[in-house]
């Protein structure tokens, strides 16, 4: 991913982009990993999943700079091979 400014806006479908998260990395070429875990539990109580972290999907977003280069999925869980 190219970040020519410098400043990433992570946000989820349903956020207010004024209020969503904002950071600072390197600007140029990043490379971006992103990690999901909890999906079972998540899954099972479907909307009420967010009700205490512990139910909860929680994403993990790792960025760092680095050359572009071809994606690669390291894994999928069998729920998004549907």
């Amino acid at each position: 991913m190219h970040v020519p400014s410098g400043r990433l806006v992570v946000m989820g479908c349903t956020d207010h982009q004024p209020d969503a998260a904002r950071f600072t990395v390197a600007s140029g070429p990043v490379r971006l990993r992103a990690s999901r875990s909890n999906l079972d539990t998540a899954s099972r109580l479907d909307i009420d999943s967010d009700q205490s972290p512990a139910t909860m999907e929680r994403v993990r977003i790792q960025i760092w700079s680095a050359a572009p280069a071809p994606r690669a999925v390291l894994k999928r869980s069998r729920a998004d091979r549907r």
